[in-house]
């Protein structure tokens, strides 16, 4: 392969989680590849493997995080901690946070309609259900905080002691601060 001489500057932005990263792609002007961009402090982001599908940033300390296998389906944050995020399976629907700790949370399902946030100790937080209409937040103590009904209007935050607070009625003109049963 001749080496590439007249090439791009080119601004690329890619999401790390909840982080977004710009980097400036390299990239030459025949065969269209971006190419290996270095700082002057020596951080390096490698943007392409040489067939073009694996990214890979990683900086002058070593620390990597993969964005796409070769496949482009799988993505992949590690922290040179061995701390992995793995934010799509193969299929791209189901989404997972887990860190080296073994704390997983649970983002969406296949289905893309559950949403579940459960740590390591078994606490459990369920955001919205198959509907997306009910969302719930439940503690490992038992307990529940009902934040809307399936019909969106009803507002209830209930401690496990049985003290309820109804913030909203159905329709909105009602609001309860504190009710015991």
């Amino acid at each position: 392969m001749k080496k590439c001489e007249a090439v791009f500057l080119l601004q690329r932005r890619y999401h790390l989680g909840s982080a977004t990263v710009d980097a400036t792609t390299v990239q030459c002007a025949r065969c269209w590849r971006p190419r290996l961009l270095a700082s002057s402090s020596g951080d390096a982001r490698l943007l392409a493997s040489s067939s073009g599908d694996a990214r890979l940033l990683a900086s002058s300390s070593g620390d990597a995080r993969l964005l796409a296998s070769s496949s482009g389906d799988a993505r992949l944050l590690a922290s040179s901690s061995g701390d992995a995020c793995l934010l799509a399976s193969s299929s791209g629907d189901a989404r997972l946070l887990a860190s080296s700790s073994g704390d997983a949370r649970l983002l969406a399902s296949s289905s893309g309609d559950a949403r579940l946030l459960a740590s390591s100790s078994g606490d459990a937080r369920l955001l919205a259900s198959s509907s997306g209409d009910a969302r719930l937040l439940a503690s490992s103590s038992g307990d529940a905080r009902l934040l809307a009904s399936s019909s969106g209007d009803a507002r209830l935050l209930a401690s496990s002691s049985g003290d309820a607070r109804l913030l909203a009625s159905s329709s909105g003109a009602l609001a309860c601060w504190r009710l015991r049963c």
